[in-house]
């Protein structure tokens, strides 16, 4: 259920996952009001947009004429008074929560653009805490639903839906976390562990390769932190909350080609990757809460079925980090030629209990 700490490499490899973008929590109390109230916008600034409460949208009585047809009927007059509640429940879905530490992941792919854009979200790494966030939303409308009964009651809440994608990658410790997240109870998001044990035994942990963080194993490594960038190669693609206004120094420009993504106007947090791989209480839900199953829940990244290779590299200490053509990486075969012979896709990854040793990282079930 836990990675080793990774050496950031350059290769290649063909993943896309769904895209999110980064949001400043909006000013005001939003926790227990609904969208009849109030609802959170953006502000309309160009670059890094905030986020701001503003009016809020009601209830439309449709009546069959919204498609160019003939209307059904009027509402009864009164109604409001009359109405019996039949099921009153919530809905939650697409989590994506994302191991963002995983060396599965394919966050060098996004600088690529068209349909790689969506292999970095510059907020995944708060994935666990964010939807603790909705699960308190969730649980302040459990016996506050938005519109009375006719007798003037508000209907207990039933039960809530989550109707999949709560994992990005299939991943165990994913699965975990969106478990404890709904049950309630201890979250750690992080997933390092000290990778000395491992170097020379696994063949993605060859001897002598740098590892970021191996004294550190709890702290944040990936691409949203530069100081685990290889020599020569510039993360200016990506957002760290550390120094967001970056400016490739010289003897070092960016490849030919690098589509530098300013974050001049994003705001600084420094530490603030670091923070979220700490262990935190998750509320879990105050009512029945049922999963349903989505294509990011059977596939990593929602795009590839589990196989022999995805599951070394994700147990492995090598993270892709650029991806050859931008950045003069290696060929994907190199990362091939390092896992050995019969590391060739051969299907799905057997279920936990079915390995021959503990998986060094969370393996696809």
């Amino acid at each position: 259920m836990s990675k080793l700490k990774v050496g950031v490499i350059a290769c290649a490899c063909m993943i896309a996952g769904i895209a999110a973008a980064v949001a400043q929590a909006a000013p005001g109390d939003t926790l227990g009001v609904s969208t009849l109230v109030q609802r959170i916008l953006p502000n309309g600034n160009s670059g890094y947009d905030t986020l701001v409460t503003g009016p809020g949208e009601n209830y439309t009585v449709r009546d069959g004429s919204e498609n160019g047809g003939a209307a059904l009927g009027a509402a009864v007059s009164g109604r409001a008074h009359k109405r019996t509640s039949l099921a009153y429940f919530g809905q939650l879905t697409d989590f994506q929560l994302a191991d963002e530490e995983s060396p599965a992941r394919v966050e060098f792919l996004d600088p690529q653009g068209g349909a790689f854009t969506s292999s970095w979200r510059p907020s995944e790494a708060m994935n666990p805490q964010e939807e603790n966030a909705m699960i308190k939303q969730m649980n302040a409308f459990a016996d506050n639903a938005p519109k009375r009964a006719g007798s003037g009651k508000r209907p207990a809440m039933d039960f809530v839906m989550n109707t999949g994608d709560i994992a990005d990658s299939q991943q165990n410790n994913e699965v975990l976390w969106n478990r404890q997240l709904i049950e309630g109870g201890t979250v750690d998001p992080g997933s390092g562990v000290d990778p000395a044990p491992y170097i020379g035994t696994n063949p993605l942990c060859p001897v002598g390769l740098p590892i970021a963080d191996a004294a550190n194993p709890e702290k944040y490594t990936g691409v949203q932190d530069r100081s685990d960038w290889p020599a020569g190669i510039q993360p200016g693609y990506f957002y760290d909350p550390d120094n967001p206004n970056f400016t490739p120094p010289p003897p070092m420009p960016l490849p030919a080609g690098y589509p530098l993504v300013p974050y001049n106007d994003a705001p600084q947090y420094p530490g603030l990757m670091d923070r979220a791989q700490e262990p935190f209480k998750a509320v879990g839900l105050d009512v029945p809460g049922y999963v349903l199953f989505g294509n990011h829940d059977g596939l990593v990244q929602g795009n590839a079925w589990a196989s022999d290779i995805f599951n070394q590299v994700s147990k492995g200490c090598l993270k892709p980090a650029a991806d050859a053509k931008q950045n003069g990486g290696e060929d994907i075969n190199a990362l091939y030629a390092l896992t050995g012979p019969g590391s060739q896709p051969r299907g799905p990854v057997p279920p936990a209990g079915q390995q021959q040793s503990e998986p060094l990282h969370g393996s696809a079930t």
